[in-house]
Protein backbone atom coordinates (compact mmCIF):
# COMPACT_ATOMS: atom_id res chain seq x y z
CA UNK A 1 0.00 0.00 0.00
CA UNK A 2 1.34 3.16 -1.21
CA UNK A 3 1.94 6.01 1.30
CA UNK A 4 -1.07 8.41 -0.20
CA UNK A 5 -3.28 5.47 0.13
CA UNK A 6 -1.80 4.86 3.99
CA UNK A 7 -2.40 7.90 4.96
CA UNK A 8 -6.12 8.02 3.73
CA UNK A 9 -7.17 5.40 5.48
CA UNK A 10 -5.27 7.00 8.72
CA UNK A 11 -7.35 10.24 8.24
CA UNK A 12 -10.66 8.16 7.16
CA UNK A 13 -10.18 5.98 9.96
CA UNK A 14 -10.12 9.17 12.48
CA UNK A 15 -12.76 10.71 10.59
CA UNK A 16 -15.01 8.17 11.65
CA UNK A 17 -14.17 7.88 15.32
CA UNK A 18 -14.66 11.84 15.27
CA UNK A 19 -18.23 10.82 13.43
CA UNK A 20 -19.25 7.86 15.78
CA UNK A 21 -22.20 7.58 17.72
CA UNK A 22 -22.87 10.20 20.45
CA UNK A 23 -24.72 10.35 23.47
CA UNK A 24 -27.72 11.62 22.55
CA UNK A 25 -29.03 12.60 18.57
CA UNK A 26 -29.28 15.57 19.21
CA UNK A 27 -25.15 15.54 20.05
CA UNK A 28 -24.26 13.64 17.12
CA UNK A 29 -26.80 15.49 15.21
CA UNK A 30 -24.50 18.62 15.66
CA UNK A 31 -21.09 16.50 15.78
CA UNK A 32 -22.15 15.51 11.82
CA UNK A 33 -23.15 19.46 10.88
CA UNK A 34 -19.56 20.53 12.62
CA UNK A 35 -17.82 17.88 10.66
CA UNK A 36 -19.62 19.35 7.33
CA UNK A 37 -19.17 22.74 8.41
CA UNK A 38 -15.44 22.11 8.20
CA UNK A 39 -15.97 19.81 5.41
CA UNK A 40 -17.64 22.59 3.32
CA UNK A 41 -14.95 25.45 4.78
CA UNK A 42 -12.07 22.95 3.63
CA UNK A 43 -13.54 22.34 0.16
CA UNK A 44 -14.19 25.97 -0.83
CA UNK A 45 -10.92 26.83 -0.04
CA UNK A 46 -9.28 24.08 -1.87
CA UNK A 47 -11.89 24.05 -5.04
CA UNK A 48 -11.33 27.47 -5.41
CA UNK A 49 -7.54 26.90 -5.87
CA UNK A 50 -7.83 24.15 -8.13
CA UNK A 51 -10.10 26.57 -10.27
CA UNK A 52 -7.55 29.29 -10.37
CA UNK A 53 -4.50 26.78 -10.93
CA UNK A 54 -6.65 24.92 -13.93
CA UNK A 55 -8.24 27.97 -15.64
CA UNK A 56 -6.55 27.15 -18.58
CA UNK A 57 -6.90 23.31 -18.57
CA UNK A 58 -9.04 20.80 -19.69
CA UNK A 59 -10.14 20.13 -16.79
CA UNK A 60 -10.63 24.11 -15.82
CA UNK A 61 -14.50 24.03 -16.38
CA UNK A 62 -15.06 21.27 -13.75
CA UNK A 63 -13.10 22.54 -11.31
CA UNK A 64 -14.91 26.29 -11.94
CA UNK A 65 -18.18 24.63 -11.45
CA UNK A 66 -17.28 22.78 -8.20
CA UNK A 67 -15.60 26.36 -6.86
CA UNK A 68 -19.41 27.32 -8.11
CA UNK A 69 -21.20 24.75 -6.16
CA UNK A 70 -18.97 25.32 -2.87
CA UNK A 71 -19.80 29.17 -3.05
CA UNK A 72 -23.56 28.32 -3.21
CA UNK A 73 -22.97 25.72 -0.23
CA UNK A 74 -21.41 28.59 1.32
CA UNK A 75 -24.69 31.00 0.97
CA UNK A 76 -27.08 28.24 1.60
CA UNK A 77 -25.68 26.40 4.79
CA UNK A 78 -24.98 30.08 6.68
CA UNK A 79 -28.28 30.59 8.03
CA UNK A 80 -28.33 27.06 8.84
CA UNK A 81 -24.74 27.41 10.70
CA UNK A 82 -26.01 29.90 12.57
CA UNK A 83 -29.10 28.60 13.50
CA UNK A 84 -27.33 25.52 15.05
CA UNK A 85 -24.58 27.39 16.61
CA UNK A 86 -21.52 26.08 14.52
CA UNK A 87 -18.66 27.88 13.30
CA UNK A 88 -18.43 28.25 9.84
CA UNK A 89 -14.83 29.58 9.44
CA UNK A 90 -11.61 26.82 8.54
CA UNK A 91 -10.53 25.78 11.86
CA UNK A 92 -6.54 24.70 12.21
CA UNK A 93 -6.86 21.44 11.51
CA UNK A 94 -9.43 21.91 8.62
CA UNK A 95 -6.47 24.70 7.26
CA UNK A 96 -3.85 22.05 7.90
CA UNK A 97 -5.43 19.69 5.59
CA UNK A 98 -5.95 21.81 2.76
CA UNK A 99 -2.07 22.56 3.01
CA UNK A 100 -1.60 19.15 3.02
CA UNK A 101 -4.04 18.25 0.30
CA UNK A 102 -2.22 20.62 -1.70
CA UNK A 103 1.03 19.36 -1.64
CA UNK A 104 0.02 15.78 -1.97
CA UNK A 105 -2.00 16.89 -4.79
CA UNK A 106 0.94 18.44 -6.82
CA UNK A 107 3.07 15.10 -6.05
CA UNK A 108 0.56 12.60 -7.19
CA UNK A 109 -2.37 14.54 -8.55
CA UNK A 110 -4.12 10.66 -10.01
CA UNK A 111 -4.00 9.03 -6.87
CA UNK A 112 -5.48 12.68 -4.93
CA UNK A 113 -8.29 12.72 -7.53
CA UNK A 114 -9.00 8.67 -6.96
CA UNK A 115 -8.66 9.37 -3.31
CA UNK A 116 -11.06 12.49 -3.20
CA UNK A 117 -14.04 10.85 -4.99
CA UNK A 118 -13.62 7.33 -2.85
CA UNK A 119 -13.75 9.65 -0.13
CA UNK A 120 -16.79 11.53 -1.13
CA UNK A 121 -19.01 8.32 -1.81
CA UNK A 122 -17.86 6.93 1.72
CA UNK A 123 -19.05 10.26 3.42
CA UNK A 124 -22.57 10.47 1.39
CA UNK A 125 -24.10 7.93 4.10
CA UNK A 126 -22.55 10.18 7.14
CA UNK A 127 -24.42 12.98 5.85
CA UNK A 128 -27.54 11.15 5.20
CA UNK A 129 -27.59 10.17 8.96
CA UNK A 130 -27.33 13.64 9.55
CA UNK A 131 -30.46 14.44 7.03
CA UNK A 132 -32.17 11.70 9.43
CA UNK A 133 -31.18 13.34 12.57
CA UNK A 134 -32.26 16.75 11.56
CA UNK A 135 -35.08 18.73 13.28
CA UNK A 136 -38.67 18.01 12.14
CA UNK A 137 -39.65 21.44 10.46
CA UNK A 138 -40.24 21.03 6.39
CA UNK A 139 -37.59 23.85 6.00
CA UNK A 140 -34.91 22.07 8.07
CA UNK A 141 -35.79 18.78 6.00
CA UNK A 142 -35.40 20.64 2.62
CA UNK A 143 -32.28 21.60 3.31
CA UNK A 144 -31.19 18.52 4.59
CA UNK A 145 -31.88 16.78 1.64
CA UNK A 146 -30.19 19.59 -0.08
CA UNK A 147 -26.85 18.98 1.88
CA UNK A 148 -27.02 15.03 0.92
CA UNK A 149 -27.94 15.69 -2.93
CA UNK A 150 -24.96 18.24 -3.49
CA UNK A 151 -22.52 15.31 -2.01
CA UNK A 152 -23.88 12.84 -4.45
CA UNK A 153 -23.47 15.04 -7.46
CA UNK A 154 -19.92 15.73 -6.62
CA UNK A 155 -19.51 12.52 -6.27
CA UNK A 156 -20.83 11.52 -9.56
CA UNK A 157 -18.90 14.23 -11.08
CA UNK A 158 -15.91 13.34 -9.73
CA UNK A 159 -16.56 9.86 -11.28
CA UNK A 160 -17.17 11.49 -14.63
CA UNK A 161 -14.19 13.52 -13.99
CA UNK A 162 -11.79 10.40 -13.10
CA UNK A 163 -13.13 8.41 -16.64
CA UNK A 164 -11.88 11.60 -18.39
CA UNK A 165 -14.77 13.24 -19.17
CA UNK A 166 -14.28 16.71 -17.79
CA UNK A 167 -17.04 18.78 -19.72
CA UNK A 168 -19.50 16.23 -18.79
CA UNK A 169 -18.89 16.35 -14.92
CA UNK A 170 -18.57 20.22 -14.87
CA UNK A 171 -22.26 20.42 -16.49
CA UNK A 172 -23.81 17.97 -13.79
CA UNK A 173 -22.80 20.01 -11.26
CA UNK A 174 -23.56 23.05 -13.38
CA UNK A 175 -26.92 22.14 -13.58
CA UNK A 176 -27.35 21.20 -10.28
CA UNK A 177 -26.10 24.55 -9.15
CA UNK A 178 -28.78 26.38 -11.50
CA UNK A 179 -31.48 24.51 -10.15
CA UNK A 180 -30.93 25.18 -6.71
CA UNK A 181 -29.66 29.15 -7.09
CA UNK A 182 -33.13 28.80 -8.87
CA UNK A 183 -34.92 27.40 -5.99
CA UNK A 184 -33.67 28.57 -1.65
CA UNK A 185 -33.63 25.75 0.51
CA UNK A 186 -33.01 29.15 3.28
CA UNK A 187 -34.99 28.99 6.33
Amino acid sequence: MNAVRKIGVILSALFLCACGPQATPHEEFLTLLDYEAQNRAFAFQSVARMARKTAEKETGPFWQAYADLEALNQHLYKPYLEKYNIDAEPRWATQLKGWAGGIIGKLFPETVLAFMQQATVAYVPKLQRLAQLAPESLEDKKFFAFVVAQEEVQAEAMQLLGQGHALQAADHITSFVKLHTQVSVAP
